[in-house]
């Protein structure tokens, strides 16, 4: 996955969850059950929470954190 977010205006209303758990759904009903992003560190908290895991260590770019973040079905 890459590149997604919500704009910070409609942040916790439930958008990047709808969609994220649609997602999820079509990457599973396709028979990909190995998935990887980079996520910023802000934002880990939020994949843990659709079972993903830290699987990598902190990096920066453009002075933003980022960390790999795995889910294995």
């Amino acid at each position: 996955m890459r590149k997604f977010a919500t704009d910070a205006a409609f942040q916790r209303q439930g958008y990047g969850s709808r969609l994220l758990t649609q997602v999820l759904e079509k990457l599973q009903a396709e028979g990909i059950n190995d998935i990887m992003l980079n996520a910023r560190l802000t934002a880990t908290e939020f994949y843990v929470r659709f079972g993903f895991q830290v699987a990598g260590e902190v990096c920066h770019k453009e002075g933003i954190a980022y960390v790999k973040m795995t889910k294995t079905r």
